[in-house]
């Protein structure tokens, strides 16, 4: 069991840290890409209501 801990231990240093670590800045990465994109749509909508509410009062 201790053999089996240490083996974990060692890949966890060695190799698997660094993969889960390029894992998580690439999630982070797509997350921002989102929320930057969710912004622009959410800054479209506004605009465009703020267009359809102007055009209602002037009929």
């Amino acid at each position: 069991m201790t053999f089996v801990v240490a083996w974990i231990a060692q890949n966890w240093t060695s190799f698997l840290e660094p993969i889960l670590q390029a894992c998580l800045i690439i999630l982070t990465v797509i997350a921002a890409f989102f929320m930057a994109w969710n912004r622009i749509l959410d800054n479209q909508l506004k605009r465009k209501e703020i267009r359809d509410s102007g055009k209602a009062c002037s009929d």
